[in-house]
């Protein structure tokens, strides 16, 4: 077989391919033998038919048979022996057979593109500074109190105001329209938690149960619902209970009733401990983002489409499943929700491709000894035996753990080598980055 490679584009080759005719007149001569063992012709017992009968009854199928046969396995070969890393099933040109010669046809791959060199050094990233406020802790705090209350009804009966518990029904119409599908019975809501509108929590401040109180509320032109732009709605609100929360003095018994502390300030050393692992992690989640937007700015990295496009199929299917997640469905979902899709799958999918390339030019491997201590450590952690870990690590979750260990290495070497400085006030303020960075995830090397 002879295979000729032409570089069409970065992502895009053609294999202008030719079978021997030897091949091809084996291959059929094969084929036209195993026929004539069991093929049934009108005036011959199964398997007398003469290999001529056999020829002019099956001819036109078994060259179709063979054809594909041997266009499929050539192009397996010439994928194969020149290494192609292709990402989608070629698409075959019309495959040339003629009695005596060889057997010819183009085969254009999808590949990933060559990124043979990856320079690491030079590139700069700012990693985001680990400061928790004081004011983080208290707000906290105030969770905790918030979460261990007592609620009962006030005795007496009073106005309404910030924190108290509220059980509603409310009526909606739209510009004088009622609006059957956005009224509610039985609402509970927490006055002062930023989940009402505003309009009407003011309205419900100083209510008491009995009373029923409007609120006029106009909706921005950007709002998430279409048919809810610039609208105005009027919300007829009935009080129907109304319950105070009687929060827990700060003190030690209240560390006591949150946990396995015995004093207040454990209890806020503790929280602390945790925010600053949060915010650990985060600072270098956006680290690992500053680090790729680095590399993208400094290498072309071409996308093939149909990595591209599989890439923002999943992006799409993750968001809507995050949306039904969070209770959203059909015309709830935000209206906004693919905006900018396509140049985050494109990053994502450069990103995948720089650090696999990262981690061929390194050489990156994984060694036995290294899996099975990562197989002890997740044994370890989750009180599993480690025979059962390895089981859990097989079939489709074969590469995993991997697939982790080279990830792990790939941003050790980064960090070794990408100047990192941490982010000062002043880079904040010039609006380097923003804060939402570490969502979008990098990409895994393939």
């Amino acid at each position: 077989m002879q295979c000729e490679v032409k570089e069409i584009s970065p992502t895009e080759v053609e294999l202008a391919i030719e079978v021997p005719w030897d091949s091809v007149h084996a291959d059929m001569e094969k084929r036209y033998k195993q026929l004539a063992a069991t093929a049934k012709i009108r005036g011959f017992r199964p398997g007398k038919a003469p290999r001529q009968v056999v020829r002019q009854v099956y001819g036109k199928s078994v060259e179709a048979e063979v054809t594909a046969q041997l266009v499929e396995h050539a192009c397996m070969t010439a994928i194969a022996e020149h290494k192609l890393p292709v990402v989608a099933a070629p698409s075959l040109g019309t495959p040339k057979l003629t009695k005596g010669e060889h057997l010819c046809f183009t085969a254009t791959l999808e590949v990933q593109p060559k990124l043979e060199t990856i320079v690491v050094e030079g590139l700069n990233a700012k990693r985001p500074v680990v400061d928790i406020a004081d004011s983080l802790i208290d707000e906290e705090i105030r969770q905790l109190q918030r979460q261990n209350a007592t609620v009962s009804e006030p005795d007496p009966m009073r106005p309404a105001r910030e924190g108290d518990l509220l059980l509603i029904d409310y009526a909606v119409s739209i510009d004088g329209e009622p609006r059957k599908d956005m009224d509610a019975e039985g609402r509970p809501v927490e006055l002062g938690d930023g989940h009402l509108l505003s309009e009407v929590e003011q309205a419900l401040i100083g209510a008491v149960p009995g009373d029923e109180c409007s609120a006029e509320v106009t909706f921005p032109e950007d709002h998430g619902s279409e048919d809810l732009r610039g609208k105005t709605a009027l919300f007829t609100v009935q009080v129907k209970e109304l319950k105070e929360q009687l929060l827990p003095e700060l003190d030690d018994d209240f560390a006591k009733d949150c946990g396995d502390f015995e004093t207040l300030a454990e209890l806020r050393k503790s929280i602390r401990e945790q925010a600053e692992t949060r915010e650990t992690r985060r600072s270098e989640s956006i680290l690992k983002e500053r680090i790729i937007d680095a590399l993208l700015e400094a290498h072309e990295v071409p996308v093939p489409p149909t990595m591209l496009a599989e890439q923002r199929q999943r992006m799409m299917y993750e968001a809507v499943q995050f949306a039904q997640m969070m209770g959203q469905q059909g015309h709830s979902m935000p209206s906004g929700m693919f905006d900018g899709i396509d140049q985050r799958a494109e990053r994502r999918v450069q990103a995948a491709l720089l650090l696999g390339a990262f981690s061929r030019q390194e050489g990156l491997e994984v060694t036995d000894e290294e899996l099975d201590a990562r197989y002890a450590e997740i044994a370890e952690r989750t009180g599993k035996h480690i025979a059962k870990v390895r089981a859990e690590h097989t079939g489709e979750h074969a590469g995993d753990v991997e697939s982790e260990l080279i990830e792990e290495k790939i941003w050790a070497i980064l960090h070794s080598r990408v100047n990192i400085e941490d982010e000062t006030s002043d880079d904040e303020a010039a609006g380097g980055n923003s804060s939402d960075e570490a969502s979008d995830e990098q990409g895994e090397p393939e």
